[in-house]
């Protein structure tokens, strides 16, 4: 039911002057461009005009006329994402109704889209937001600008008086530290943007070239039918775990709960998000990154902890007490007594430097040490497994078969249309599925060979959506009852 459309629109839709194209064809459309993986509105106004199954799904006769593809662009563009965001939320909420939501658990990944634009159209980002600000389209239109206000100047009379002293400026050589610019140092899309994306970043993944690139957090219910809760857009360079509270606020708004365990890859592996989900009462089944050891030697996992004594054992038996409290990165460091790593006959694979050895506390360590716990139970294990399953197959079934390969328009606020309708489309789907398997599991009930191969035709169908899931006798049983139960289906 599309009705919630209208309610959506109805602020932005007058009562007077002439009747517009009805906003649910306008969505339902959308939703078949999405679903067929139709990049272009023009394509998709095309294929109305000659798809029966289309025109029978929006309602439109054989001689009637279809509208222009600008009134789906018009239309887009004047909602905005928080109206795409919304028919997304009123998916999932239906979906929670229909009992197609479990709940319990929650996997989170992150999701990478190609931008439209190519890395030569590159520019330096300073430049390009003076143009979009001043109004400019080109570079030859911003030095024609300077050229004039230069004139300008020069015809002014030099001011009157005692020149004034000339500033003294440091020595040494290089940018002295109060003109040096941090976020250019440290970040280089601080620095280069695209000029026709603005918001696109560059990306570098191991062993794959760089590309601009959009990002977006999805996160999907652990139930058969694979509902994305949430969507969360973002910058394609920000940190996964930074994210992570965004993700889950809107996944309450949508669904109306939190969920009760939380599974997500090393991404979002940093002690803030442990901290995070440990006050929210939420289990994290998170893989803990291990600690590097640049300075080379023994690593860090060998020594033992004690947290009665508030003291490390190395694997040689030396205790290794508390040395200093490093309050902005939140560890403690820990050293030996002075000289017993040089007196040590380990001390050249244990500590190759001159000095002795020294271990970092976290003070949230023990927070990772847990989840490390869980993920080695049975039930952390098959727990991680289901993860490429349930998180990896909504992302590459959205790519593989719909846009979100390759960014449609430009913008982030435009990718971000793209990235709720391409959910809403994929949960719209998952849906109409659900629908189809409980619609046909009481028609089975009847008698005779019609309702044997009834019966059978419905058993087929549940075992060929559930083959990938470990219910298969839960599966059996709903069908021959004739009452199954949604979140089995």
């Amino acid at each position: 039911d599309f009705e919630f459309v209208r309610e959506l629109v109805r602020r932005k839709f007058s009562h007077l002057g002439q009747p517009s194209v009805d906003p649910v064809v306008l969505v339902k459309l959308g939703v078949l461009g999405y679903w067929e993986g139709i990049r272009s509105e023009r394509k998709m106004c095309r294929e109305l005009e000659v798809n029966v199954a289309w025109r029978w799904f929006l309602n439109y006769d054989f001689e009637e006329r279809i509208f222009d593809h600008s009134v789906l662009t018009r239309f887009r563009l004047r909602m905005g994402q928080d109206f795409f965001r919304e028919c997304l939320a009123e998916v999932v909420r239906t979906c929670c109704k229909r009992g197609l939501v479990r709940g319990k658990e929650l996997y989170v990944d992150a999701t990478m889209t190609d931008a439209d634009a190519s890395l030569q159209s590159t520019r330096s980002r300073e430049l390009l937001e003076q143009l979009t600000s001043a109004g400019l389209q080109s570079v030859n239109e911003h030095v024609a600008a300077l050229e004039v206000v230069n004139d300008a100047e020069d015809e002014q009379e030099p001011p009157s008086g005692p020149t004034p002293p000339r500033e003294k400026k440091p020595r040494g050589r290089g940018l002295q530290p109060q003109d040096k610019s941090p976020a250019s140092e440290r970040d280089t899309n601080a620095m280069v943007a695209s000029k026709t994306d603005l918001d696109a970043e560059l990306f570098h993944k191991k062993d794959e070239p760089m590309r601009l690139c959009h990002k977006a957090h999805f996160a999907v219910d652990s139930g058969p039918a694979k509902i994305i809760t949430a969507v969360v857009p973002t910058r394609a360079t920000e940190h996964d775990s930074h994210d992570l509270p965004g993700v889950l606020d809107e996944h309450q708004r949508n669904v109306g709960s939190l969920p009760d365990t939380l599974v997500a890859d090393k991404g979002y592996s940093t002690k803030s998000a442990y901290r995070y989900l440990d006050g929210l009462g939420i289990e994290a089944l998170i893989p803990p990154k291990k600690y590097a050891n640049s300075g080379g030697g023994v690593v860090r996992e060998k020594f033992t902890f004690d947290a009665a004594t508030n003291s490390f054992l190395c694997p040689q038996g030396h205790v290794l007490e508390e040395f200093s409290l490093h309050t902005t990165r939140f560890q403690t460091e820990y050293r030996p007594a002075l000289r017993t790593c040089q007196l040590c006959p380990q001390k050249p694979w244990c500590a190759p430097g001159k000095g002795d050895r020294s271990v970092h506390h976290h003070w949230d360590q023990d927070l990772m040490d847990d989840a490390g716990k869980r993920l080695e139970s049975r039930r952390g294990r098959w727990l991680y497994r289901r993860r490429m399953n349930i998180c990896e197959a909504p992302n590459a079934e959205m790519k593989g078969q719909g846009t979100l390969g390759r960014a449609r328009y430009r913008g982030g606020d435009k990718m971000a249309i793209q990235q709720y309708s391409e959910a809403t489309a994929y949960n719209l789907k998952r849906l109409a599925r659900a629908a189809h398997y409980l619609a046909a599991a009481p028609a089975a009930a009847g008698s005779g060979a019609t309702a044997v191969l009834a019966s059978l035709n419905a058993v087929m169908h549940a075992l060929r959506a559930l083959r990938d899931q470990r219910s298969r006798r839960s599966a059996f049983l709903a069908v021959f009852s004739g009452n199954p139960a949604p979140a089995q289906i």
